[in-house]
């Protein structure tokens, strides 16, 4: 089990503006109506991004498929899964290997490669790049960080092949998604 429950979300959630995702069909609904400069405008507000949180938090596990809370809540069989799934979020930066993954969490690397991608529903690599990539977006869209600096970072040796990565995930150059996302 984490230390902390945080320990299992992402450090940025991005909410996807093209309508494809549930809440922003109903956010954008109330935008207008959340003008913190009304009277009692900021007491409502703090109640609405409570709701949103939750809501915007339930999208990410549903999308997830609940893996990362199902699995460390498990003391079974799937606990060493859970295990490498912290490893890969507290040191984005090591050079993981199925087989230096496995041997943490004292599994063979074919028994380990199996029951991750059975759990988590992707296999350890495919399940690390989207770590690391979903932290560079936090950085990016949180802090003033050079993009080769976030790549370092999140365990790219460079901006170019972190930028490759990124664009593969979300689309767009990590300078853009930076602009977009930054306010």
């Amino acid at each position: 089990m984490p230390d902390d429950m945080t320990d299992l979300l992402p450090q940025a959630l991005v909410l996807e503006q093209d309508g494809s995702n549930r809440v922003t069909r109903w956010l954008y609904a109330f935008a207008d109506l959340l003008a913190p400069d009304a009277p009692g405008g900021a007491a409502v507000l703090a109640k609405v991004a409570d709701v949103f949180l939750t809501e915007f938090l339930r999208q990410y596990l549903a999308q997830q498929e609940a893996a990362l809370v199902h699995l460390a809540a498990d003391e079974g069989e799937r606990a060493p899964i859970a295990a490498a799934l912290r490893l890969m979020r507290r040191d984005p930066r090591e050079r993981w290997t199925v087989e230096g993954l496995a041997r943490h969490v004292g599994m063979s690397r074919t028994a380990f490669a199996a029951q991750f991608r059975n759990s988590v529903g992707e296999p350890p690599l495919s399940h690390l790049i989207r770590v690391r990539l979903s932290r560079g977006a936090g950085y990016l869209a949180t802090t003033s960080r050079t993009v080769g600096a976030i790549a370092r970072e999140v365990g790219y040796d460079n901006e170019s092949s972190f930028s490759k990565a990124f664009k593969r995930m979300y689309g767009c150059s990590p300078g853009a998604f930076r602009t977009e996302w930054s306010g």
